[in-house]
Formats: structure tokens, sequence, C-alpha cells
């Protein structure tokens, strides 16, 4: 599974069964990290506002397998020049493939392509898991 880092959103997500759910997300830096997306717009860590531009890859799941009431919520938010631009949900197939997800871009490049990399210079796939 690897590691992770936590994301927290306060910005209104389309799905607000999961409004207060702590996210994981791999598009950042992957160390156990806690990241807020704050209520206007901003990614912020531990300690300051980041000036990211790039797009987060975030999940979490309600319910449980066992009860027949699992869901899995998974959501792309794209910040330009350090301000969220949006946030689109990931639609998913029966099977787990991805039926729709935002092109992920860094500098005009597809962010899938190795050489690209995020803020902290960590090269990471956008589809990734």
């Amino acid at each position: 599974m690897g590691m992770f880092d936590n994301l927290k959103c306060e910005y209104p997500l389309p799905d607000l069964v999961v409004q207060d759910e702590i996210f994981q997300t791999k598009s950042l830096e992957c160390l156990l990290v806690n990241y807020t997306i704050t209520a206007d717009g901003f990614l912020k860590d531990e300690e300051e506002q980041l000036d990211f531009h790039g797009d987060i890859i975030f999940y979490t799941f309600i319910g449980s397998r066992e009860e027949n009431n699992y869901q899995w919520f998974e959501y792309s938010a794209r910040f330009t020049e350090g301000k969220l631009q949006r946030i689109e949900k990931i639609e998913r197939r029966a099977n787990g493939a991805r039926t729709s997800c935002p092109l992920l871009k860094i500098g005009g490049q597809d962010a899938r392509t190795p050489g690209n990399f995020f803020q902290h210079n960590r090269a990471r796939r956008a589809d990734s898991f």
C-alpha cells in the first residue's frame, strides 16, 4: 500500500456525506503530512499556506463491505498558482476502473510524464495508488 498524506477539505465537496472525513492522497509528499484545503480555496500543511500548482487526487470510503454499505469517494482538486480552481468527483466502474478523471497537467504537460514534478520536487504519477 505504501505511505500517503492526510487531507482535510474545508472547501465544499460534491458529496456532503464525506465533508467532515479525513482523506488520503498520494499526490503530495507521502510522508504522513496533514494537509488542509481551506474554505477559501488554499492548500495548507501543518505550518503554512502553500503555493501549490497542479492536481491533487484524494479519496476515502464510508461504510463497510461486511455490512454491504461500502461507498468509495474520490476527487481531483485543481490548483493554479496556489488557488483552488475546482474540485471534481472521479467516477468509478463496478470493477474499480475510473470512468472519468481530469487529465492532470503541470506547466502545460501531462503530469504523468516522467520528469514533471510537484512543488516539493518529488515526482508523482497522477494515477498511482
